[in-house]
């Protein structure tokens, strides 16, 4: 009969500390949701911020390039604006022929700063009309899109843009 009595005890005190158990563990998911709603919500926060932080760093790059075709541009003289309204005009096309953002983003960029391999060449060349070039200074002017593309190449993310600045003379044809 203590025997019985016993294990009867033994089964009331398990049952108790099992419900214990069940209330501390049902306690303690609640609290994890609660701390996982949480840290749910400062994840986006986070998110957004670093979003925001991101559009700010594209739109400084894309100043800083307007910033540099602009000092391209001066530079020269007679065709101050060309590049802008290359970039624009590119842009135009890129977006007629649904090209993706990126793409839009490069030929813009490409537009603006495609005659950068000029900063290579002397005042002497520059001022010249393209028309009135001979010898090595025609050989020159020629190969500022390689000079062009080869200022970029260093730049990972320049690397479309750097495609497109080397082209920007060729024709349909390969000539």
């Amino acid at each position: 009969v203590l025997g019985v009595i016993n294990q009867a005890f033994e089964r009331h005190r398990m049952e108790r500390e099992n419900l214990r158990l069940q209330a501390e563990l049902l306690s303690r998911n609640e609290e994890l949701n609660r701390l996982n709603e949480s840290l749910e919500e400062r994840v986006q926060a986070r998110t957004k911020e670093v979003e925001r932080m991101a559009q700010q760093i594209r739109k400084s790059h894309i100043n800083s390039i307007k910033i540099f075709s602009t000092l391209l541009e001066w530079r020269e003289g007679l065709l101050a604006g060309h590049s802008r309204r290359v970039a624009d005009m590119a842009r135009r096309l890129a977006k007629a022929m649904d090209c993706s953002e990126q793409e839009l983003q490069d030929i813009f960029i490409a537009g603006l700063i495609h005659d950068i391999g000029l900063i290579s060449l002397p005042d002497s060349v520059i001022e010249k009309p393209v028309s009135l070039l001979q010898g090595d200074d025609l050989l020159r002017y020629e190969k500022h899109p390689s000079f062009g593309e080869q200022i970029l190449l260093s730049q990972d993310d320049q690397q479309g843009v750097a495609s497109i600045i080397r082209s920007h003379h060729e024709r349909h044809d390969g000539a």
